[in-house]
């Protein structure tokens, strides 16, 4: 089955890959179902890889996303927050909270 058909819709704009094999994380995918629609496999084959990483604390998908080289590329913002992005992020003065920061629990 291929992992786009995989997703579940969680809401208007909303989808979601659950974690699948070595995935580390889900896939959040904010678009509109026409968008969806119009993703291809390849797309979600990459969000899968990228979701694999070692690090990869969430995967994110929004409606600008596209092929890129070796992960899907977003014009607007990070696609794949990671511990690493995190630590670089600290050193120069920037500061990402992550869930666990903020009092949530994934």
């Amino acid at each position: 089955m291929s992992h786009k058909y995989r997703v579940e819709k969680v809401s208007d704009n909303h989808f979601v890959l659950p974690p699948i094999k070595e995935m580390k994380c889900q896939v959040d995918a904010f678009l509109s179902q026409e968008l969806y629609e119009q993703t291809d496999e390849a797309l979600w084959q990459q969000a899968v890889d990228s979701a694999s990483y070692d690090g990869a604390i969430g995967m994110y998908l929004m409606p600008d996303c596209h092929l890129g080289y070796g992960i899907p590329v977003v014009v607007h913002g990070f696609t794949l927050p990671n511990e690493v992005l995190r630590a670089l992020l600290r050193v120069g003065g920037w500061r990402i909270q992550s869930p666990e920061d903020m009092g949530h629990h994934l």
